[in-house]
């Protein structure tokens, strides 16, 4: 995995932004896209230290994710563009296509009568 800082364009703005490429080929982007949303995601939801990587999600949202994609099957890329969303985390979850430009991923959850949660991918083209 690779990673690297980059300035984008996104809409009439600059914003600074991170790109990931996994070991499939895979390249995502997470973009700040209002500071002013992220500064208060932050401080409502901590990073928790994770001695040897990253800082992560606190419990809660790491449970959120788990149950999006273990109990409802959606892909980690639908739980992480959900949750960014639903918690107006300030930040966008990118995903480069075939011709090399990147494309939000959005993530809409519906329910069903009984209680049971789906997850349906509606990314921008």
């Amino acid at each position: 995995m690779s990673t690297s800082l980059l300035i984008m364009p996104w809409g009439s703005s600059l914003y600074q932004t991170t790109h990931i490429t996994t070991p499939s080929g895979a390249v995502y982007a997470l973009v700040l896209v209002d500071a002013q949303r992220a500064s208060a995601f932050n401080s409502k939801y901590p990073r928790v230290p994770n001695p040897g990587f990253e800082p992560g999600f606190p419990d809660s949202i790491v449970n959120e994710i788990i149950d999006i994609t273990q109990r409802n099957g959606a892909s980690e890329e639908m739980a992480l563009a959900f949750i960014l969303g639903e918690y107006n985390s300030g930040v966008a979850l990118l995903k480069q296509d075939s011709n090399s430009n990147f494309q939000r991923l959005n993530t809409d959850k519906s329910t069903d009568a009984s209680g049971h949660n789906t997850y349906t991918a509606n990314n921008c083209q």
